[in-house]
């Protein structure tokens, strides 16, 4: 009744007062203004005054919805709104829901206008696909199966997680529908959370991240070609034990480009997927990581804190790059197929508390020893050099007797001390140099054979008395 009055008296005065459109509610600041001086003076009595009641907005109330797609057989397009609950398309404001009664396949078609979500939900029920065909901007994704299916336009990506967002993948794929499609974009600022317990597989495609990835369970596997790119300024961490990244061959990948990579977990972590770092960093703060397939890097720094472990197999280092902290072993892969270490360019520094040379030690860069480093039974080849830096230490020996250390076309200069024992020493084209400051101990009734040994520092012998070393390397 009280409002049929006030739109009555709007409409004498000529006024007109229109209800906003999804609006719930309108309030009234009615404002009382007194008659003017004279009319006071003319009825001083009387009391009169001016009612002007005010219609005052208030902002949008729009309930958020969850809206599932249903599709059917032969209509599977998301621009249709008679495929989603109620015939009301998603909008910004909206999660977008797949389960059980969801269709097998959709596709966000270029009509599907907008393009943008609150949420995407794919429930633990749903083994479909999504094909996103547009750039879809979506703030929240839970990820627990099905898969999603980047195939925009050229190198557009398909789905990206807005400022601030998070994509939970829980279990299920992202694909591209070729390897050059972006599956998914993770900008700066947004984190993906890689857990669930269950697999997670990228499929032929690639997921370009800026932002923060947790991986803390489950699996991760990188097949056909996909590509996981961890972008400038992003980090991924590994934050749980048995949380292991593999690749099917050499096609697919896992990078740090200007990026990040911290392992956490207090375990073992494989990495067995060809792996690339470029101007990056990788931080071994607890356990044992191990890179079972070939690894590239360039400008690249590892640091190992104290009682953690580096294993690799093929390693390649160019520019400046570095390896410090505990200890580093170059080790078989998991066909048990011997690795190396290849300086092809620049210099690399080991600077651990022990390095372990199990194989070949490859290249025409500079490899210069800090620490403790033990040339264990492996060769070292190629046209460059390996430093033994003052106060650091060379321990050429073998796992068992009978074996032979080779250098083979290496120049190797010694600064520190070096400790020759139980194997035989074979410098096949090779240059020792003992320099000024350089100690080259014999603990060993072994020989030295080929290339050339110049000695400017300490060169003594402390093996057993009564045992022959044999020299017959050119000796200056």
């Amino acid at each position: 009744m009280f409002l049929q009055l006030i739109f009555k008296l709007l409409s004498s005065l000529g006024s007109s007062f229109v209800l906003p459109r999804k609006r719930l509610a309108a309030t009234f600041a009615p404002q009382f203004e007194s008659l003017p001086s004279l009319c006071e003076a003319l009825i001083p009595t009387t009391k009169k005054w001016l009612f002007r009641p005010v219609g005052e907005g208030l902002e949008d109330r729009c309930l958020l919805a969850n809206i599932a797609f249903i599709g059917s057989p032969v209509e599977r397009l998301w621009s249709t709104p008679d495929n989603w609950q109620g015939g009301v398309l998603p909008g910004p404001g909206d999660t977008a829901v797949f389960n059980a009664n969801s269709a097998a396949e959709s596709i966000v078609d270029i009509d599907f206008a907008g393009g943008t979500l609150l949420g995407l939900q794919l429930d633990a029920t749903f083994f479909g696909e999504i094909f996103i065909e547009r750039p879809l901007t979506v703030t929240t994704v839970e990820h627990n199966a099905g898969s999603l299916v980047g195939n925009a336009i050229g190198s557009t990506p398909g789905l990206t997680i807005a400022a601030g967002g998070v994509y939970e993948w829980n279990g299920g794929a992202i694909e591209g529908a070729s390897q050059s499609k972006v599956a998914v974009n993770l900008p700066a600022g947004t984190t993906m959370n890689i857990g669930g317990g269950q697999g997670h597989s990228l499929r032929r495609g690639k997921i370009i991240s800026s932002g923060v990835t947790h991986f803390n369970n489950g699996s991760l596997t990188v097949v056909q070609g996909g590509h996981y790119k961890n972008g400038t300024g992003s980090t991924f961490f590994i934050e749980t034990n048995a949380t292991n990244i593999t690749g099917d061959d050499k096609a697919s990948l896992f990078e740090l480009f200007e990026a990040t990579l911290n392992k956490t977990a207090n375990a073992l972590n494989q990495i067995n997927i060809t792996f690339l770092s470029v101007d990056s960093s990788v931080h071994i703060t607890a356990g044992q990581l191990d890179f079972n397939r070939a690894m590239t890097h360039h400008n690249a720094h590892f640091t190992i804190a104290n009682g953690s472990d580096l294993r690799t197999w093929e390693a390649n280092f160019t520019g400046i790059s570095s390896v410090s902290g505990s200890e580093w072993k170059t080790d078989e892969n998991l066909a048990q197929e011997e690795g190396f270490v290849n300086v092809a360019s620049g210099v690399l520094t080991v600077f651990v508390d022990n390095f372990y040379l199990f194989h070949e030690l490859i290249g025409p860069g500079t490899f210069d020893f800090l620490g403790q480093n033990f040339w264990w039974e492996g060769a070292m080849q190629g046209p460059g050099s390996t430093n033994i830096q003052n106060g650091s230490v060379l321990a050429i020996a073998s796992a068992a007797l009978g074996h032979t250390v080779i250098a083979t076309n290496r120049t190797i200069n010694n600064n520190g001390t070096t400790g020759w024992g139980n194997c035989a020493l074979q410098l096949n084209n090779s240059v020792f140099n003992n320099a000024i400051n350089g100690v080259f101990e014999v603990g060993c009734n072994e020989s030295m054979t080929g290339g050339t040994f110049n000695n400017q520092g300490v060169f003594k012998k402390t093996a057993a008395v009564g045992g022959t070393t044999t020299i017959w390397t050119a000796f200056n």
